[in-house]
């Protein structure tokens, strides 16, 4: 999985690919810790998942932390319908404002 900011668009965060491991979930937590020193936590800030199925489950539990304990406003894009029906198997759609744009 790659994470970066696309050019001309502050406030959104685009997750590219899948987590291979444990380790690279490790990696992609502390760049986002990093990225997230930018922000309000307040803001609307968008996370495009793009390609990122299957998700893993640690990677949900870390978005629902950011989200829960952390208060950040976060809302997820995606440009897979997979994903968008993942989050509302575990009833997380409504949480996280589920957006598939294609």
């Amino acid at each position: 999985m790659k994470i970066y900011i696309p050019k001309g668009i502050d406030d959104c965060i685009v997750f590219s690919g899948k987590i291979k491991s444990y380790d690279q979930f490790i990696i992609i937590k502390n760049e986002l810790s990093q990225i997230l020193t930018d922000y309000n936590k307040e803001e609307p800030l968008c996370f495009f998942l793009d390609k990122c199925q299957p998700l893993e489950p640690y990677f949900i539990g870390y978005l629902l932390k950011l989200k829960d304990n952390d208060n950040w406003n976060i809302k997820i894009h995606t440009n897979e319908y997979e994903i968008q029906r993942y989050f509302e198997q575990i009833a997380l759609d409504d949480k996280f404002e589920i957006m598939v744009r294609i």
